[in-house]
């Protein structure tokens, strides 16, 4: 590395890790000052009965929750206007993420345009708000986007046929609740699918001219771990695997959210 080089490393989001994470929900949207959450997720994740036992946590710690669950894959400005609409219409002051990347995307759009209006639209590039969005905790029921440690979303915008990236350094999630009980369950193509993302993280980092040793090193962390656990992880039950994935795509976006990334992404 040139000795001239100098370079940062971003990562505010608290990680919370461990089998049945799950259950310090309550605690942390508390610590956070929830009133009341919105719990975004999707028709299929609410039907595996996976916000059943964060919206108990809640409830245990006198936080009552409204549920929006209309997130399609590939969110577009309508599901977020939505989305909105029930974060008002329940007096809610915080979101809580449940889902892959897509619910992510979704519940980062209307945490931040609760506290700026308008619609998510006006925000496309990095840094465009006003004030930070609302407090936001992510908890991943896949193992490939990290999106729930990561300070950029995507959303479709219709009108225009385009998806535009929206990015921020207060966009990060202030909590990750990454539990690999929530993997049990998961389907061989989304697993596969998810998986394949968090690997072209990874790679895709190792390969940007913003690359640092630290970047590099979590990148290659997570490629050995995923060459490992991948595959077990999508074909069995075995939950050590599923917990090895989980934290590997985690840091395959802790190194792509630093280090940006390559040329397959922006093609995407």
């Amino acid at each position: 590395m040139d000795t001239s080089t100098i370079f940062s490393f971003h990562l505010p989001t608290k990680l919370v890790h461990g089998y049945n994470a799950i259950t310090h929900v309550g605690k942390e949207a508390k610590r956070l000052g929830i009133k009341k959450a919105l719990v975004v997720t999707d028709g299929g994740v609410k039907g595996a009965g996976l916000i059943d036992s964060g919206l108990k946590r809640l409830e245990s710690e006198g936080i009552p929750a409204a549920v929006f669950d209309e997130v399609e894959m590939d969110p577009g400005t309508a599901t977020v206007a939505k989305g909105i609409d029930l974060l008002k219409r329940e007096g809610c002051n915080g979101v809580i993420v449940v889902g892959g990347g897509s619910p992510m995307c979704a519940g980062k759009a209307i945490a931040l345009v609760g506290t700026n209006g308008g619609s998510i639209a006006d925000y496309e590039g990095s840094e465009k708000y006003k004030v930070p969005p609302l407090p936001i905790i992510g908890i991943p029921t896949t193992a490939g986007a990290g999106s729930e440690v990561s300070s950029t979303f995507i959303i479709t915008d219709e009108k225009r046929n385009y998806k535009i990236a929206i990015a921020g350094a207060r966009v990060y999630p202030d909590v990750a609740i990454l539990d690999p009980v929530l993997l049990l369950n998961i389907p061989f193509w989304p697993g596969v699918n998810a998986g394949m993302d968090a690997l072209s993280h990874a790679i895709g980092a190792c390969c940007t001219n913003d690359a640092t040793p630290i970047t590099d090193s979590l990148a290659m962390a997570s490629i050995a771990i995923m060459m490992k656990h991948l595959a077990p992880h999508v074909l069995t039950q075995d939950l050590e695997a599923k917990n090895q994935q989980l934290i590997a795509s985690v840091m395959a976006n802790m190194a792509c959210g630093n280090a940006k990334l390559d040329l397959i992404h922006a093609l995407s």
